[in-house]
């Protein structure tokens, strides 16, 4: 499912391109060009701040599209205000207050949280090693570092950043065979976990260090990537909960061309569950290459849950390939090809059958950079679900972003 994805994504982009115009420009100056920011006398501190605007229409079918749960459109969006402190060459800080409308986004009320903040020490300046701690981005995978960039040209995350499994962070079965009924039980899809929740924000600390081409960076976090927003910011660690193991390394073979391997284990159940601790293992390999105009992104995952009660742990293999090309100075197109593929498992009797449905999604986008710091992009997303009745959950989502 996963070759025959990509095969889609290199007929779908097709890289017959005009020579590049001039993009109408729409700027207005960002904060610190207006001089709203701080320097001190001699420079030792520095106040930096920053702002994002996006603004999202999304448009759902009869279904909900997975991570969002209407089924009638509805604007959402984020307001971001960033700040970013440095105390000479060895200290940054960094915040992120956000306004938004819930992770994921909801038709609901609006509302103000700390999306983000942590402090990074480099204990010799020039080198590229250094220590970050507090609440950010998970170093796992090749999506989250580079979502809401200009190296994400979608408005949605890929499936498995996105796709609710039948996981439970809550609920384990009963006996071995119970595993096999969630997935014809709606309230476990609608409360199930991702593989990796989007771009997760969990408490951590980590170490990064890099030579040359070669870059790695690990350490510990208090939630496991495939967590529920409303589990970053957890301290308790007891069991079922506890720490989870993160780490990376990227290796830029030449300027256009980079692969990367990651890795995350730790326990997904909450620990107000009584049950013994429950562990996610992913492995993910990403590769991108660059040239000119066009770009290729890939990704794979390989994962497994261990769940009280079931001999053996479920696994599944999912991933993504992604084509993007610049038509012309400031336009852009892109699509990409999803699979998940849910290995069989083991019943008590040891027939092996599907504890999940396979899925797969195709999404086709299209933007217009209004300037440096202003963009707007639609995204066509096709959902379609193998082994039973395929619900009308595709979804077009339209975007404004403005950065400053």
């Amino acid at each position: 499912m996963i070759a025959r994805a990509a095969s889609a994504v290199a007929i779908a982009v097709a890289l017959l391109a005009p020579a590049p115009t001039a993009a109408q420009v729409f700027d207005l100056p960002t904060l610190e060009q207006a001089g709203v920011r701080y320097d001190s006398p001699g420079g030792l501190v520095q106040i930096v701040p920053s702002a994002r605007i996006d603004v999202d229409l999304l448009v759902p079918q009869d279904e909900p599209a997975w991570h969002l749960d209407a089924t009638s459109p509805f604007v959402a969006g984020r307001v971001s205000l960033f700040t970013d402190l440095f105390i000479g060459r060895r200290l940054f800080f960094s915040t992120e207050v956000r306004v938004d409308r819930g992770q994921p986004a909801t038709a609901g009320p609006l509302r103000l949280h700390l999306q983000q903040a942590f402090v990074r020490y480099t204990p010799v300046p020039g080198k590229n090693v250094h220590l970050q701690a507090g609440k950010f981005v998970s170093p796992f995978g090749g999506y989250p570092g580079r979502a809401h960039t200009k190296a994400d040209p979608f408005v949605r995350p890929p499936l498995a950043y996105d796709y609710r499994t039948v996981m439970s962070a809550t609920e384990f079965p009963a006996a071995n065979d119970g595993v096999f009924t969630w997935k014809d039980r709606p309230p476990f899809r609608a409360a199930g976990l991702p593989i990796v929740w989007a771009v997760p924000y969990p408490i951590g600390a980590t170490l990064s260090v890099g030579r040359g081409p070669v870059s790695a960076v690990g350490g510990v976090t208090t939630s496991a990537v495939s967590a529920d927003p409303r589990d970053w910011d957890r301290w308790r660690v007891d069991a079922p909960g506890g720490f989870s193991g993160v780490g990376n390394v990227r290796w830029r073979v030449r300027p256009e061309l980079q692969v990367a391997v990651s890795y995350a284990r730790g326990a997904y159940m909450r620990p107000t569950v009584d049950a013994p601790r429950q562990d996610q293992e992913t492995w993910g390999l990403d590769a991108t290459f660059e040239r000119g105009r066009h770009a290729i992104r890939g990704e794979l995952l390989v994962n497994r849950w261990e769940v009280f009660r079931v001999a053996e742990a479920p696994r599944d293999v999912s991933g993504y390939v992604e084509a993007q090309a610049t038509l012309a100075a400031g336009w852009f197109v892109a699509a990409r090809a999803n699979a998940i593929v849910f290995r069989d498992l083991a019943r008590s009797s040891g027939v092996r059958d599907r504890w999940d449905y396979d899925m797969s999604r195709y999404q086709f986008g299209t933007g217009y950079r209004l300037g440096r710091s202003s963009e707007i992009r639609g995204e066509y997303m096709i959902n379609r679900t193998v082994g039973r009745d395929d619900p009308r959950d595709d979804l077009l989502s339209l975007q404004w972003s403005w950065t400053f």
